[in-house]
């Protein structure tokens, strides 16, 4: 499938060239430009033209990687402690899914049908090996994560259905 440009967006050569050769490469295309340039536009209009979702992100000054995994909210189950709610003992119930976490635990994703061509387990696994912290804490990922990131194919888990059974999701 080839990106044309749609009906309420007209794309250059040069653009509908890049956006085809991120496609078929699979690899991701980095768009780059004042705000107000159409950005956004041009990422809402090439995955309504390949009927791919669109997970977006909104990136601040103040945005770390690790809040595109997940946000650990420390604040609330420190309350808790002190109420004595039994939430407390639980830490999946301070923890919030961030957006890569939904991409990675999408519809397509699950039926086995990569968001992108990268979008597998290993890459998740080497996000959560690298942003490690509470999360990777709460499920006990660590031999989940050995076998996410392993280098034969063979020996990973066999899609998202999988990961996120074993994290009892």
């Amino acid at each position: 499938m080839k990106f044309t440009g749609t009906e309420s967006y007209v794309a250059t050569p040069d653009l509908m060239m890049a956006v085809n050769a991120a496609v078929t490469l699979a690899r991701p295309l980095l768009v780059k430009g004042e705000p107000g340039t159409g950005k956004t536009l041009l990422a809402i209009e090439v995955a309504k033209a390949l009927k791919k979702p669109l997970f977006e992100w909104h990136i601040k000054s103040t945005t770390k990687a690790m809040h595109g995994l997940y946000e650990y909210d420390a604040v609330s189950r420190l309350r808790d402690s002190q109420l004595g709610d039994d939430r407390v003992y639980d830490i999946k119930n301070y923890i919030q899914r961030g957006m890569l976490w939904e991409a990675f635990a999408a519809p397509e994703q699950l039926r086995g049908e990569a968001v992108d061509a990268r979008a597998d387990v290993y890459a998740l696994g080497v996000v959560i090996r690298e942003l490690g912290g509470p999360a990777a804490d709460a499920w006990n990922l660590a031999p989940l994560l050995t076998r996410m990131t392993a280098q034969e194919r063979g020996e990973r888990p066999a899609g998202m259905r999988e990961v996120l059974g074993a994290m009892g999701e």
